[in-house]
């Protein structure tokens, strides 16, 4: 006795079976080889600073890998970069950033204020 009649939904849910059997494969591979060669940090590292990367403004994913809160997250014994970093912690150090470059901004105008006031 057959549970499907129509062998259209027995060949997709095959399908269905198979690509999920290979993602699940393929992540743990991909995983598996990036414990090997350790590389884990370094490609988020990567990631940040391209993701951040801004021609015309401040390098924010350098500073941002440089930052208190992310650089000490660094393996201490070989100081490579951070293999997680969670979201509240990058939200907080890049509004950090921004808040810091924000106030040094406001400073130097305050300082040519008061130059063309004297």
């Amino acid at each position: 006795m057959h549970l499907f009649i129509n062998p259209i939904v027995e060949i997709s849910i095959s399908l269905i079976f198979v690509y999920a059997l290979l993602s699940i494969l393929s992540s743990i591979l991909v995983e598996w080889w990036n414990h090997a060669r350790k590389s884990r940090g370094k490609l988020l590292q990567d990631a940040i600073i391209q993701l951040l990367y801004d021609p015309y403004n401040l390098s924010y994913g350098e500073l941002l890998m440089n930052h208190f809160l992310i650089h000490n997250l660094r393996n201490p014994h070989n100081r490579r970069p951070a293999q997680y970093i969670s979201s509240n912690l990058f939200a907080e150090a890049l509004i950090d950033l921004i808040a810091q470059q924000a106030r040094h901004k406001l400073n130097s105008i305050c300082l040519e204020v008061d130059c063309y006031c004297k």
